[in-house]
């Protein structure tokens, strides 16, 4: 394990603190403006993706350096043991793009 409990527990923190402020609202355009056919799929790519960069940026405001490939690996991981309650929460309702 190549990242500190702190900063592990500073990514969880931060990972819920996300999905918990996903933006629930009926009848949103997502699928129409970007022309896609999964609405829930793509936002779950577009939270993501933005929650990796946030972790990314949180790394090298704490550590004053870029992650190694280890240390990404290591946050991908832990993105992706959320990522299942991402993808959940975005199937079980419409979304209001708020971004």
């Amino acid at each position: 394990m190549a990242l500190d409990a702190k900063f592990r527990k500073l990514i969880e923190v931060e990972l819920e603190k996300t999905l918990n402020k996903i933006p629930f609202e009926k009848n949103s355009n997502i699928s129409s403006i970007w022309n896609c056919n999964s609405e829930s799929d793509f936002l779950y790519g577009w939270h993501m993706a933005k929650v990796e960069d946030f972790c990314i940026n949180q790394f090298f405001l704490k550590f004053h350096k870029n992650p190694t490939i280890e240390d990404k690996r290591e946050i991908q991981g832990i993105l992706f043991l959320h990522g299942k309650d991402y993808l959940d929460k975005l199937q079980g309702q419409q979304l209001t793009s708020h971004f």
